[in-house]
């Protein structure tokens, strides 16, 4: 067994009772783990937890460690050099984080927004998030969200329209994609940035696991912008860790009559800072845009310009026509490509300027 490898096993062993702070005690994991009940004692450790800590099996850590090689999941632990320091700034920060992608791209977090909001937001939050996330992604900025419905959707796949960096954040194991329809969307945020998350293969998306993993995402995240949400939702708990950890947070006005928007309304009330363009998320944070190469037209601002088309894009382009409109199930029979491959990549289509939506499951190409 590589060092390494055992770094990983005693931190999963140490995980069983979120033993983070257990390590201002003990110089590591191992030592926790050789440590007897008078060492325990002597550090006012829970009875509940020493329990848990007299257990010496490792068989359940030795198979989440095989479970990770097969389904091509990497594990770092906190005392890892390219753990992100923001995250040791937490006063209960992961112990370890499962990802898939290039941990290179959590150097890149100088300049990070977190883009949130509704699973089902409306047609104007839409248009606005990949306004906001275009503009941020292709200005330099990192852009972190959840993989969720909505606009955590439509943040990814708008940085990842203009080869910008984004981070995905979720609240289960890493062998699947939740929901379901982003398992494309997740291969390309692997691709082009870094999947996310405090949990083992096979650990399901339960409910009380996002609002813990939103500390994450605001963590990661010099600022947070809110979309659209209500004040009863996942989005608040995000600007209630963000307030905590003192972080800036942005929202976008709506109409006074939607409500969808009460959350926005609501930090507009209390300290929220509203951002009615992308620059004026820039201004405040002092930050000059670093124009990527490739750009994409946000409000007429800067000129449209496609970015490189892969083979499956091509494929469904040579099935859409400029003026009769395709639906969904009508491209999926053509191409012979299921539904959410296909969205995903229609999704960053639509953000370059190459298919027009018409409904939600209608497209007709850009020429």
């Amino acid at each position: 067994m590589t060092d390494s490898t055992q770094n990983i096993l005693y931190h999963l062993w140490l995980q069983r009772v979120k033993g983070a702070k257990l390590l201002k005690h003990f110089n590591s994991p191992q030592d926790i783990y050789n440590a007897d009940i008078e060492k325990f004692a002597y550090h006012n450790i829970p009875p509940a937890s020493v329990k848990l800590l007299m257990d010496k099996s490792l068989d359940s850590e030795n198979n989440i460690i095989a479970d990770c090689a097969k389904f091509d999941i990497k594990i770092m632990c906190i005392n890892d050099n390219f753990y992100p320091n923001l995250l040791k700034q937490l006063t209960n920060p992961p112990l370890l984080l499962y990802y898939i992608g290039d941990v290179q791209n959590l150097t890149k977090l100088p300049n990070s927004i977190a883009v949130i909001g509704s699973r089902t937001p409306s047609i104007y939050a839409e248009q606005q998030t990949k306004r906001f996330a275009t503009f941020l992604a292709n200005s330099g900025f990192t852009i972190v969200s959840g993989m969720a419905r909505g606009i955590d959707t439509i943040a990814h796949s708008s940085a990842l329209s203009v080869n910008g960096n984004t981070i995905a954040v979720v609240g289960n194991g890493l062998d699947t994609s939740y929901p379901a329809e982003n398992k494309a969307l997740m291969k390309l945020i692997a691709h082009n940035g870094i999947v996310l998350s405090e949990y083992p293969p096979h650990t399901a998306p339960v409910s009380n696991h996002f609002p813990t993993r939103n500390r994450i995402i605001s963590a990661l995240s010099q600022a947070v912008l809110v979309m659209e949400c209500t004040i009863k939702s996942g989005s608040m708990t995000s600007v209630d860790h963000a307030r905590k950890q003192n972080k800036p947070i942005f929202t976008i006005p709506s109409n006074l009559d939607n409500i969808r928007a009460t959350g926005n309304f609501e930090l507009l009330k209390t300290n929220g800072i509203i951002a009615t363009a992308p620059e004026d998320i820039c201004k405040h944070l002092n930050i000059s845009p670093n124009f990527m190469s490739t750009t994409v037209g946000t409000s007429g601002a800067h000129g449209a310009s496609h970015t490189s088309t892969n083979a499956t894009q091509k494929t469904i382009l040579s099935h859409l026509n400029s003026s009769v409109p395709t639906n969904l199930d009508t491209l999926a029979m053509r191409t012979n490509l299921p539904i959410p491959t296909i969205n995903a990549q229609l999704a960053i289509l639509e953000l370059t300027h190459q298919v027009k939506r018409l409904n939600s499951k209608s497209y007709i190409k850009i020429v």
